[in-house]
């Protein structure tokens, strides 16, 4: 290999700073063990749409482009190989230094955000602290520099439009086909010498030896550190087995049969409401991706005239944003577990009005003072819980509303990052017909 990738290894002291600025404590922590220069990290930077690791697999950068080698490409140091591939073979412990990073799953032609992870951020705590038996199947998982499951409101395939773009860009000559295609043309956009923004995430991952002696009394507090913050992070999951006995509980007491796609679909929203998956929203700052100048292009060179160029995001629903809601299309569908559509004949809005029942049976059922799942921490979690259901054909729906009433609501739908005169909410976009959003009751 001839290419050299771009890995920077440092000591402790070397790395002190970058880890002090994102994640106080932890460098505290590490301060306090004052480890030797046997103990070393790796930056990385890689730059928008890079793939960092491929189905559980570390891949370096190479140069300031998005190509990425895996770790045992013919060239890469020995020393890298030695200490990056641990964890049992899984990703190394890394902790995010600016922007995000997006963990996510592919499942034919769907794409499943499992989460987002900003500045702070440690990732990769799972598989390690399992011990040597582990149920956590590393293989599943991809990870890309900034987020991947982003797309555009309005649909960006016309051809005419396209082709400027593709000739300013030089970009490959296949159009979008569908919102998870616009990743595709973002990145190549954003990694253009004309672009003029680089978009780069840098990444600290640990060395194997950092791990080898977590069982050292000396290393207690690393330790305990690392294992607060991995139990955080797995609360639902840990518990997600009362979730799924709630539902079948629920179901049984109400003699509920639901279609298993609607069902799915339930869960999945609930799963949204309490923190756990992240929904979507749109962006308004470049910390998932470099929103503003993807937007630019889109207006000034493709010549979007008619609707905002509007990108969604993907989003957690917390306490810090509590007046942002999120959204789930049945559209563009996001969720982990879904079901075949028992008919090909079922209709979105049909789909939609069967969830919206559904959901409000169970949520019947959970405030129901003598049922198994009236649990108090489960009331508390989704008393605040508030969904809301759109289509732009709602007819004699009447718990469903247009979906002209969502840039009402919300204005940061027509709140891009450029200017955009004369512009207006893209209603006939396919995500928006047949979402939900989901949102809290403020306090």
């Amino acid at each position: 290999m001839n290419k050299k990738v771009s890995v920077t290894p440092l000591v402790w002291h070397e790395a002190r700073e970058l880890v002090e600025q994102v994640n106080p404590e932890l460098a505290h922590v590490i301060d306090r063990l004052s480890p030797s220069e046997d103990y070393k990290l790796y930056k990385l930077k890689y730059v928008y749409g890079s793939i960092i690791f491929e189905q559980g697999k570390l891949r370096l950068p190479v140069g300031e482009s998005l190509e990425t080698v895996s770790l045992y490409e013919e060239g890469v140091p020995k020393e890298y190989q030695e200490q990056l591939d641990y964890n049992a073979g899984a990703c190394p412990v890394t902790l995010v230094l600016n922007k995000t990073i997006e963990l996510y799953l592919e499942h034919q032609e769907r794409l499943v955000s499992f989460g987002h992870f900003g500045q702070g951020s440690l990732v990769a705590l799972w598989r390690l602290l399992d011990g040597e038996t582990s149920f956590h199947p590393s293989t599943l998982w991809n990870v890309s520099a900034g987020v991947r499951t982003l797309f555009m409101l309005p649909k960006i395939s016309e051809k005419g439009a396209f082709n400027r773009l593709r000739k300013e860009f030089h970009l490959s000559p296949y159009s979008p086909k569908g919102v998870n295609d616009h990743w595709y043309i973002f990145r190549e956009i954003a990694n253009h010498q004309v672009f003029g923004e680089p978009w780069v995430v840098e990444i600290l991952v640990f060395g194997k030896n950092w791990f080898d002696k977590l069982a050292d009394p000396a290393w207690h507090e690393l330790h305990l550190y690392l294992l607060k913050q991995a139990w955080q992070a797995s609360k639902y999951w840990r518990n997600k087995f009362a979730w799924d006995y709630t539902y079948t509980d629920i179901q049984q007491r109400r003699g509920l049969k639901p279609n298993p796609y609607v069902g799915d679909t339930v869960k999945h929203l609930i799963s949204i409401a309490l923190g756990a998956i992240p929904g979507h929203a749109p962006a308004i700052d470049n910390d998932c991706a470099p929103i503003k100048r993807i937007q630019y292009a889109y207006v000034s060179i493709y010549g979007l005239k008619k609707y905002y160029p509007t990108i969604m995001v993907p989003m957690f629903l917390s306490e810090k944003n509590a007046y942002r809601p999120v959204y789930y299309s049945l559209q563009v569908p996001t969720a982990i577990e879904l079901s075949l559509k028992s008919s090909e004949h079922s209709s979105t809005i049909n789909d939609l009005y069967e969830t919206n029942s559904l959901l409000q049976k169970y949520f019947d059922e959970w405030f129901t003072a003598d049922s198994k799942a009236s649990d108090p921490s489960i009331r508390e979690i989704l008393y605040r819980a508030k969904f809301d259901f759109f289509h732009n054909d709602v007819a004699e729906y009447t718990q469903i509303l247009p979906v002209t009433q969502l840039p009402i609501d919300d204005e940061t739908f027509c709140q891009p990052l450029v200017d955009c005169h004369y512009h207006r909410f893209c209603a006939n976009s396919s995500f928006v017909k047949g979402c939900v959003r989901i949102g809290r009751v403020l306090r």
